[in-house]
């Protein structure tokens, strides 16, 4: 809802300083357009928000000059969720003094709800001229006080200009927030993710480091950020970490360190990842995944009885684990086992569903296998067959249609 948006606008705005020639447009020129004003703000404070508006449009009648009575309008109508009532007044305010702090406040916080989808913008308008105008307006009042002491309000900006996909513009205000509220919220998040996008994956991680020592939560995204950069052992360590500071760890983070281990040099994880599988598995055997990645520990440890047992697991829980598939039919290519892969394949060559909706280059790859495989088997016809099949499912690739037709 706008008014958990704009919760900030509850508090009373503070005074800014004024030179004469501002005075007539930012005060009420009489006190009884300052007594309705105090009216209005008792009456909304007591939930009589008919009495409220009441009060404000008979200061506005007595004052309506005055550039911060629109603008508390303005932050009323948006208390309300009054979206467009808000943005109206806030708009007059501004027509009436172009750096008045609460009429750009509430313009940005409105068009920023508007852009995310928080509330229904007005027809005809678009997300992208929405988040223009929050960002406009919010860097109106970037420097003054009030803004610098808002982190809500600061937060906002920087969530625009990232969606904007200002993202420099985005880390200096994102940096600033960190400073002041730490190296465990928000902030940081967005921070380490902007950093990356722009390519300092250097800064990212150190962001993320620092926020995962106050807060273990962040240690998924630590995580995440070391297999980027191939560091799989620290990959491994921040989601061990990360399952160890949860009371119970779910099964994405337990698969994603065993398979942080399994991306270590010369397999050795693949020890650690055995045994951290087999434990999961005792208690969760019918995991197609699992299975899968037990397979490739178990290759890496050179134990190909143990990782066919696994496979064939996998593939008994799901007969089109297409990740299954292509490590199985690579494991018998290198023995020279064509038989092994065309009985492997063959069933995936015939099965419509499966081609259609798992991922046609991987699919693709797979029935590309079966067709070398039927050829070293003297099988030209079927070879043709599946690669016919392949390249309907990759038609722009040169390598599919040169096997194709050395086939013919």
């Amino acid at each position: 809802m706008l008014a958990l948006l704009l919760v900030v606008i509850g508090r009373p705005v503070a005074a800014q300083p004024v030179t004469p020639s501002q005075a007539a447009a930012t005060r009420p020129a009489n006190a009884s357009a300052m007594y309705e004003f105090m009216l209005a703000r008792r009456a909304e404070s007591v939930d009589d928000f008919a009495a409220a508006e009441a009060a404000f449009r008979r200061a506005l009648a007595l004052d309506p000059k005055a550039a911060d009575l629109h603008a508390e309008l303005a932050a009323f109508y948006a208390r309300q969720n009054r979206a467009s009532d808000a943005v109206t007044a806030a708009e007059q305010a501004i027509a009436l003094d172009a750096d008045s702090e609460e009429g750009h406040r509430i313009l940005g916080l409105v068009n920023a709800a508007w852009a995310d989808g928080i509330v229904e913008g007005p027809a005809g308008g678009s997300e992208a001229a929405w988040r223009d105008a929050a960002i406009t307006h919010l860097q109106r009042v970037q420097a003054l006080p009030a803004m610098a002491t808002d982190m809500g309000l600061q937060l906002t900006l920087a969530r625009q200009l990232l969606a904007a996909e200002r993202v420099a513009d985005a880390v200096p205000l994102l940096e600033k927030l960190v400073s002041q509220s730490g190296p465990a919220g928000e902030p940081a998040s967005m921070l380490a993710e902007a950093l990356r996008s722009l390519g300092d994956v250097e800064r990212a991680t150190t962001v993320l480091e620092q926020a995962a020592a106050a807060n273990p939560r962040f240690l998924i995204a630590l995580g995440d950020i070391y297999e980027r950069q191939s560091k799989f052992e620290e990959a491994a360590e921040a989601f061990d970490r990360g399952a160890k500071a949860m009371r119970t760890p779910g099964r994405e983070l337990r698969l994603r360190r065993v398979n942080a281990l399994l991306g270590i040099a010369d397999g050795k994880g693949a020890e650690r990842a055995v045994t951290a599988l087999t434990e999961y598995l005792a208690a969760t055997p019918a995991d197609a995944a699992a299975n899968y990645l037990l397979a490739r520990a178990h290759l890496q440890r050179r134990d190909a009885a143990a990782a066919v047992t696994a496979a064939e697991r996998a593939l008994a829980i799901e007969p089109r684990h297409l990740p299954t598939l292509a490590l199985l039919a690579a494991h018998y290519r290198e023995r020279y086992d064509f038989a092994a892969i065309v009985a492997l394949l063959t069933p995936l060559g015939q099965d419509e569903v499966t081609a259609t909706t798992q991922s046609p280059a991987d699919t693709a790859r797979l029935l590309a296998e079966l067709g070398g495989a039927r050829q070293q088997l003297g099988d030209t016809a079927g070879a043709a067959a599946a690669f016919e099949k392949a390249r309907a499912r990759l038609p722009e690739s040169a390598p599919l249609a040169t096997a194709l037709a050395e086939a013919y």
